[in-house]
């Protein structure tokens, strides 16, 4: 399965989509569930050269909740940046019970 990330890209913030490939099936489950519920994967380079990666949610209010966000060097980290920010989206969302639509 593939994880669908706006990408923002520099200098001017235009967008692209991009994918992430799903490296477990446990992962695929729960990111699928995050989908499922409108949540939204973004990603940019910031001007440190770092990637900044966040998931977040729109509750019932319309406003954007941040279920995870990672911070990490540009280069192979980024790989398991996506694994954490799934596994710690789907645990934000379960222990906080947003109220989402």
């Amino acid at each position: 399965m593939l994880i669908p990330f706006t990408q923002y890209l520099r200098p001017n913030g235009r967008t692209r989509d991009v994918k992430w490939e799903c490296t477990t099936h446990e992962q695929e489950i729960k990111a699928q569930a995050l989908l499922d519920l409108h949540a939204v994967f973004e990603c940019e380079q910031l001007q440190t050269g770092d990637v900044s990666l966040t998931c977040e949610i729109k509750d019932n209010e319309g406003e954007m909740q941040t279920l995870a966000h990672e911070i990490v060097p540009n280069n192979q980290e980024v790989v398991e940046a996506v694994v954490r920010l799934v596994e710690r989206a789907h645990k934000t969302l379960l222990e906080n019970s947003i109220s989402i639509e």
